[in-house]
């Protein structure tokens, strides 16, 4: 599926609506991505913030795992309640810094994560999983090196703000 530019503009009503799902829950938070292939970081990056300021486990029905690794942590994970959400660096042929959500299952070619496994492939890793969608910010920049690049930074820090004000309006409270 190709993110038209007022799809990738409405990104922050459909997390925000995904949410509010009660279906949603019980849900995994995964941060992906390699810290030394700068861009390719945000994933970490992001969940990392949400995880110092919210806890790993911020309440019974969510946790938040930024990873090295996801292929060895998906593949641990089986569950056929709730969701997966993957914050993540993707290839979706848009301008740097854009960002996009979306359900695995309505993406035609999958996204092609800037690691070594599509993301369309997570289902495959796990016998039983629930709904899986991704948030992914298009990278400028993943050459080796360390640090985000100015405009994934800021899409980063965007994201960031937005889950923690769906946080503070009650949804983690609402779930205890």
């Amino acid at each position: 599926m190709k993110m038209s530019e007022l799809e990738s503009r409405d990104w922050a009503a459909r997390a925000k609506t995904f949410l509010e799902s009660k279906d949603t829950f019980p849900l995994r938070i995964v941060g992906v991505g390699n810290p030394i292939r700068k861009d390719d970081c945000v994933g970490i990056f992001i969940a990392s913030r949400l995880r110092k300021k919210f806890g790993a486990r911020p309440n019974t029905q969510v946790r938040i795992y930024p990873t090295l690794t996801p292929e060895l942590l998906f593949s641990k994970m089986t569950f056929e309640k709730g969701s997966l959400l993957v914050f993540d660096a993707v290839e979706q042929n848009s301008p740097p810094g854009s960002i996009v959500f979306a359900n695995i299952e309505d993406t035609k070619f999958g996204y092609f994560a800037t690691h070594n496994v599509p993301l369309r492939l997570i289902p495959n890793l796990s016998g039983k999983m629930g709904k899986i969608f991704v948030l992914g910010i298009q990278p400028e920049n993943i050459d080796i090196g360390e640090g985000l690049s100015e405009v994934v930074l800021h899409s980063a820090n965007e994201v960031i703000a937005e889950f923690e004000t769906i946080f503070q309006e009650g949804l983690l409270n609402a779930r205890k």
